[in-house]
């Protein structure tokens, strides 16, 4: 993979992507940021980070379908914080608690880095390029199936 193909995986889009793939910022994200900051307040968003956020993003996942034939597995794990995983297989997307037993690719983080790219005040691509963001596994998998992600992370929008 050439690095310009990473970097354009993690520039930011006008879509919004899954959490700690990519932000966008557009005037939409600052719109649809401030009313999950506002609904987070209200108390009718859960916090990230947390259980009940990830709980909610696997409720939201399994109200989806994906094109058949198509498989993913990505990781997220945080230093002193949750670790889940997003799989795509047999046209189902699901959101898990815990480790995968062997992702396509897995993002690490420590707690204010994680956060922040929750949020939307952290690019994740500043993140890679500052090392606050590591991604093991094969980049490679996330330039194919970007489009699957462009809709994934728009289900995620306002978690």
């Amino acid at each position: 993979m050439h690095g310009s193909e990473l970097v354009g995986l993690l520039a930011p889009r006008h879509r919004r992507p899954l959490p700690f793939v990519v932000t966008r910022r557009t005037l939409f994200h600052h719109r649809d940021e401030t009313v999950a900051v506002a609904a987070r307040r209200l108390g009718s968003v859960p916090e990230p980070l947390t259980e009940a956020w990830i709980e909610a993003m696997a409720e939201i996942a399994a109200s989806r379908t994906v094109a058949d034939g198509v498989s993913l597995v990505l990781e997220y794990r945080v230093t002193g914080g949750p670790t889940w995983h997003l799989a795509v297989a047999a046209g189902k997307i699901r959101v898990v608690t815990g480790a995968a037993d062997d992702p396509d690719v897995s993002f690490h983080a420590d707690w204010a880095t994680a956060l922040a790219m929750a949020d939307g005040s952290l690019d994740p691509l500043r993140a890679v390029i500052d090392g606050d963001l590591l991604l093991h596994g094969d980049p490679r998998s996330l330039v194919m199936a970007r489009d699957l992600l462009d809709d994934v992370g728009d289900l995620f929008a306002n978690c």
